[in-house]
């Protein structure tokens, strides 16, 4: 066996294993810099996704009825759910983030006289931005900054041409008005539409826990009457249309809860955990939504507690006036009171009317 080679006094083999040791720890070294800097930049990535793309860890605008809101909605219990029989309500408000009224329907005549230029409902490029710019403005303004769950989302609707649908979580009628009037800030959604659309609703729903299949029928047997259509209209702010129809001839409150069998009626009962009030026209005055939502409840409180052969309009308006169901209908009364004056002013005092935060301002 040959003597090993010696460099300056040591092994050639142990310095040739000293520099390839060197080597490769530079070279795990770099690597592990190099992944630091990538995962750096995965993170920012991300954090820039979720900026521009997602609030509150989900998308900004989701897609129609997305798994993802269904996962994430939870009952947010308050007083006032407590206090009414662990009711909940929730809210579909449709939005377009636009003027569409000088855009014709996919289906018109190329010929029309609506001066439509050609583009017959067509989408604009900057459509999306737009929806996800007032979205994002609207779910920002639901959330204070401790939020850690979603109370509001957005959704695309296919019935839309260029909106967005805000969807609340089952909430009670405190947290409903706090949410909306912070939402229904003039500065927030400022340039979109709802009331002055023909694509847009406004959708209520009452959880069915705790209520009788009765009281269902009651209720739906009353506002299909031919005495309630004027106050529907009023608050509605539109009357029967192919998304909520009226029901005629229910002669008997017999089981009509459970008879439907379609979604587009005015109170659509298919849902397994909610009942749907359908009549109301979308609108972005704070007054005319929280009508919409006391009304809703409010027909379901009288529908509890009248006779199936008192559901004429004129009981409702009794039970209505009365002090005891003052607090929970006070945008209601005082909306029907200021509109229509001649029909409704009793329903409100004279002083509490100067007082009203209802305005005649014209509906967005």
């Amino acid at each position: 066996m040959g003597a090993a080679e010696v460099i300056n006094g040591r092994c050639a083999s142990c310095v040739e294993d000293r520099d390839n040791y060197i080597r490769e720890s530079n070279s795990v070294a770099e690597l592990r810099e190099l992944a630091l800097v990538r995962n750096q930049e995965r993170q920012r990535q991300y954090e820039r996704q979720q900026r521009e793309h997602y609030f509150l860890g989900l998308p900004i605008i989701g897609d129609y009825h997305s798994s993802l809101r269904k996962e994430a909605t939870w009952r947010l219990a308050s007083a006032w759910t407590r206090a009414n029989n662990s009711r909940f309500i929730g809210v579909e408000l449709e939005i377009e983030s636009r003027d569409i009224s000088i855009y014709c329907t996919d289906d018109c005549n190329e010929d029309c006289d609506n001066d439509c230029e050609g583009t017959h409902g067509r989408d604009e490029p900057d459509d999306n931005e737009a929806c996800k710019r007032f979205a994002l403005a609207a779910l920002q303004a639901a959330h204070t900054p401790t939020c850690t769950k979603r109370k509001l989302f957005a959704e695309h609707d296919g019935s839309l041409t260029a909106g967005f649908e805000l969807i609340t979580q089952p909430m009670g009628l405190d947290d409903q008005t706090t949410l909306w009037t912070a939402v229904l800030q003039p500065s927030v959604l400022r340039g979109c539409y709802s009331h002055q659309t023909s694509t847009c609703g406004l959708h209520v729903h009452i959880s069915r826990a705790g209520l009788a299949e009765l009281t269902i029928s009651k209720a739906i047997v009353a506002i299909n009457d031919k005495s309630w259509t004027d106050l529907v209209h009023c608050v509605a702010r539109r009357g029967s249309n192919g998304y909520s129809e009226r029901k005629s001839n229910l002669a008997s409150c017999k089981r009509v809860a459970n008879m439907s069998t379609a979604r587009y009626e005015m109170i659509n009962t298919l849902n397994r955990a909610t009942i749907e009030f359908r009549i109301f026209r979308g609108t972005l005055k704070l007054e005319s939504l929280l009508a919409a939502i006391e009304f809703s409840n409010a027909v379901i409180n009288w529908a509890a507690q009248t006779s199936a052969r008192a559901l004429e309009l004129r009981h409702f308006l009794a039970w209505l006036a009365m002090p005891a169901n003052a607090h929970d209908t006070k945008n209601l009364r005082s909306m029907l009171a200021t509109r229509e004056p001649t029909q409704y002013k009793h329903l409100i005092s004279a002083k509490s009317l100067l007082k009203s935060t209802t305005t005649t301002d014209t509906e967005n």
